[in-house]
C-alpha cells in the first residue's frame, strides 16, 4: 500500500488532475461518441455496454422493469422534477473544488473532516487516500450525509465516501467496482454516498439519466437508485 503522505491533494493538485480527467473525457468522447470500447484479452468485445446504450429509450424500459408505475415516471422525467436537485448537487461538487467526474469526498464523520480525490484512483490508492483522512484531511464544507442521500450503509458509519457522479462518464464506471468493494470489506465501516455531476458539456446523456434515476428512486426509493446505477455501470 502506497505511504499515505504521499497522497497529499492540495488543490492545485486536484484541480490538475481533474483537468487530465475532462480532456480524456473530451477524447473519448470525440472518437467513441457513447463511451469508451468494451476490450476483453486481445479482442475487442462488439457487444456494447449499457454506458454505451444510453438514452431515454433505455431509461424508460429499465423503469418499467424494475416494476415503477410507467405513467408517473413519464411525468416526472418530462417535468424534470428534479433537475435542481441536480443543480444543487452539481453545485455542491464544484464549491467543494470537483472539476470533473468522478470526484470523492472521503468524509470522517467523527472528526468531521474531509479530503477530496478527483479522477479513478486505483483501488489501493483509494484504500490509502481514506487512511490518509485524518493526517490530510480538512474541516468538512460539503453537506453532511443523511437518510435522504442515495446512500449503501449507514450516514453515520465512521468513514462516509461522498461521489459526486456522471452516469455518462467512462471514469465513473471504472471506479464503480472499486467503491463497492471497499463498501463490502468495510463491514459497516465505510458508507457510500451519491451525489449527481453530470458533465452535460461533454455528455449528453448524463442529465437525462440522473433524471431518470431521481425518477426511479421517488418510487422505488434507495433500492431503485442503485440498482439502475449499477444497471448503467455494470452492464
Amino acid at each position: 500500500m502506497p505511504n499515505p503522505k504521499k497522497l497529499d491533494i492540495s488543490p492545485s493538485i486536484s484541480i490538475l488532475v481533474a483537468g487530465v480527467t475532462i480532456a480524456g473525457a473530451i477524447l473519448i468522447t470525440h472518437f467513441f461518441p457513447s463511451g469508451a470500447p468494451v476490450v476483453k484479452g486481445d479482442a475487442q468485445n462488439t457487444e456494447p455496454t449499457m454506458q454505451q446504450q444510453m438514452s431515454p429509450t433505455l431509461y424508460a424500459a429499465l423503469a418499467k422493469q424494475f416494476g415503477v408505475d410507467t405513467t408517473k415516471y413519464a411525468s416526472c422525467v418530462d417535468n424534470k422534477t428534479y433537475q435542481a436537485k441536480i443543480d444543487a448537487e452539481t453545485a455542491e461538487a464544484q464549491k467543494a473544488g470537483g472539476q470533473g467526474t468522478p470526484f470523492t469526498v472521503v468524509l470522517d464523520t467523527k472528526t468531521n473532516k474531509m479530503l477530496p480525490i478527483s479522477g479513478a484512483l486505483p483501488y489501493e490508492q483509494l484504500k490509502a487516500a481514506i487512511a490518509s483522512v485524518n493526517t490530510q484531511g480538512t474541516a468538512v464544507t460539503i453537506r453532511k450525509p443523511s437518510d435522504t442521500d442515495h446512500i449503501i450503509g449507514s450516514p453515520t458509519a465512521p468513514i462516509v465516501l461522498v461521489e459526486y457522479s456522471d452516469f455518462q462518464c467512462p471514469y465513473c464506471q471504472m471506479i464503480h467496482p472499486d467503491l463497492q468493494k471497499i463498501v463490502s470489506e468495510s463491514n459497516g465501516q465505510i458508507a457510500w454516498v451519491y451525489r449527481n455531476f453530470p458533465l452535460y458539456q461533454i455528455h449528453p446523456q448524463a442529465t437525462p439519466a440522473a433524471n431518470a434515476a431521481e425518477c426511479i428512486a421517488e418510487q422505488l426509493g434507495n433500492t431503485g437508485f442503485w440498482k439502475f446505477a449499477n444497471t448503467i455501470f455494470e452492464g
